[in-house]
C-alpha cells in the first residue's frame, strides 16, 4: 500500500533524508548465525515489524523513539519502512535470548546483504541498546552510533538522542511540552451503533449513548487513558442538513449509505491559546454554551477527506476512563485508509505532519486503532457494518 504522506507536496522529511551519508562504511555484510525468511507484513514503529506468519519481530542492539514521541517516532518508523518495504523478503537472525517480556521475537534483520539494525543506527534514527546475552555486532553498532552522532545524522541533528528513548519512556528527561494530542476519532455507524456490542463482548466498557441536540447525530464511545473511539450515526437528517450544521456535512459523513468519508479526527492541545496548524472556521454547535465554538478545518466541505476539528477547552484526556476487563489502557496507534484524492487539501497535509494519525491510501475507508502496542495479539473487525478494526 502506498503511504499517502509520500504523495503530499509539503512532506517535511523526504525519503532522501534516510540515505546513509556518502562515503561511509557498509557495516556487517553476512549473518554470523542461522537465519529464516520473513515477508514483511507491517511496520509497527521504528524498531518492530510483523512477519507474514503474524509474529512481531523486535530489532535488537538498538532502540528508536516511540510513536508517541512526536514527530521523531514517526520519522524513525518511516526510516525503517524505507529500508524494509511492506511485502519485501528479509532474513531474520534470532538473538541468543529469542523473546522479550512482551513475546516479541528478538532478532537482527538482514535485507539485501545489509544489517538493517546497523543501518538505522548509522543513519541516525536509532541508538545503541545492548541487552546481554544479545550482544552480537555490538562493536559495529557502537562505531555506527559514534559516526552518526559526530555527523549529526538523522535525529541527532535535532538533539533527540540527548534523551535516549529508554530514558524518555521512564520520564527521566525534562522536555518541552508537546503542542497537540489526539483526542478522539469517529467512524460512521448504523443507527444505534449495534456493532459496538462486538467490542463490549471482548471486554471493553462503553460510555453509553450520547445525543448531540440540534446537530442531528448521536454516538456511542469507548474511552481509554489518552483518547477515545466514537461510533456516530445520523439521528435527524433534517437537523444535520440545517444551515448551522450544513458546512460540516455530517448529514453525509454520518450516513453509512453515503459515499462521503466516514471519519472524523479531533485533536487537542496540552496548553491553552495555541496556534492551530491549519485554517479553520467557527462551528457553533447548537449544544454548546452561548459563544462557544469548535474550530473546524476548512476542508470540511471536501467530502473525500476526514473531518478535522479541535477542542479548545480540553487540555489533557477526558477524566476517569473505565478499567476495561480485558486490560486495554491506551491508544498507541491510529491509522486511516481511504482512496487517494487528486489534490489533498492544505488542511489534511498540515494535519498529517503532526504525526497524530497515520494516513494511508487504500481501496476502501478503514480506521485501525491499536491499543497498548497490540501486545495481547487480539483484534475485533467491525466490518462490514463499521470500517473499524481495533487491536490490542
Amino acid at each position: 500500500m502506498k503511504h499517502l504522506l509520500s504523495t503530499l507536496s509539503l512532506l517535511a522529511y523526504p525519503l532522501a533524508a534516510f540515505a546513509a551519508p556518502q562515503g561511509t562504511e557498509s557495516g556487517p555484510t553476512d549473518p554470523e548465525g542461522p537465519t529464516r525468511t520473513c515477508v514483511v507484513e507491517r511496520i509497527i514503529d521504528g524498531d518492530t515489524i510483523v512477519c507474514e506468519w503474524d509474529e512481531r519481530i523486535r530489532l535488537i542492539g538498538m532502540d528508536t523513539p516511540e510513536l508517541s514521541q512526536k514527530p521523531y517516532g514517526g520519522r524513525a518508523a518511516d526510516a525503517l519502512a524505507e529500508l524494509l518495504p511492506v511485502g519485501s523478503t528479509v532474513e531474520i537472525e534470532e538473538g541468543v535470548e529469542p523473546l522479550d517480556r512482551y513475546g516479541r521475537r528478538l532478532a537482527h534483520v538482514w535485507a539485501g546483504g545489509t544489517l538493517v539494525n546497523w543501518s538505522l543506527v548509522r543513519r541516525g534514527y536509532a541508538v545503541l541498546l545492548t541487552v546481554p546475552p544479545n550482544v552480537r555486532y555490538v562493536d559495529e553498532l557502537t562505531e555506527a552510533q559514534t559516526r552518526a552522532r559526530e555527523e549529526g545524522a538523522g535525529l541527532w541533528a535535532d538533539g533527540v538522542f540527548d534523551c535516549t528513548p529508554a530514558r524518555h519512556r521512564r520520564g527521566d528527561c525534562e522536555e518541552a511540552a508537546m503542542s497537540f494530542e489526539l483526542d478522539h476519532v469517529f467512524a460512521a455507524a448504523a443507527p444505534g451503533a449495534p456493532q459496538i456490542d462486538a467490542l463490549t463482548a471482548e471486554g471493553f466498557i462503553e460510555s453509553g449513548r450520547q445525543d448531540h441536540p440540534g446537530q442531528g447525530t448521536a454516538s456511542r464511545g469507548i474511552f481509554f487513558e489518552n483518547a477515545y473511539i466514537e461510533l456516530i450515526w445520523l439521528d435527524d437528517s433534517n437537523a444535520a442538513a440545517s444551515p448551522p450544521i450544513q458546512r460540516t456535512h455530517l448529514a453525509e459523513r454520518a450516513d453509512v449509505d453515503n459515499a462521503a468519508n466516514p471519519f472524523g479526527i479531533c485533536f487537542r492541545a496540552d496548553e491553552p491559546n495555541v496556534e492551530l496548524p491549519f485554517e479553520t472556521w467557527e462551528y457553533k454547535a447548537p449544544y454548546l454554551p452561548s459563544g462557544a465554538y469548535i474550530p473546524m478545518g476548512v476542508n470540511s466541505e471536501q467530502l473525500d477527506e476526514p473531518l478535522l476539528f479541535f477542542l479548545p477547552w480540553r487540555q489533557g484526556p477526558a477524566p476517569d476512563p473505565p478499567d476495561h476487563p480485558n486490560g486495554a489502557r491506551r491508544v498507541t496507534r491510529v491509522a486511516l485508509e481511504f482512496p487517494a484524492t487528486d489534490a489533498p487539501s492544505p488542511e489534511l497535509e498540515a494535519f498529517a505532519k503532526l504525526g497524530l494519525v497515520q494516513i494511508d491510501v487504500g481501496p476502501q475507508p478503514l480506521l485501525r486503532v491499536e491499543l497498548d502496542d497490540g501486545r495481547q495479539g487480539k483484534a475485533v473487525d467491525l466490518r462490514p457494518g463499521v470500517p473499524l478494526v481495533v487491536s490490542w
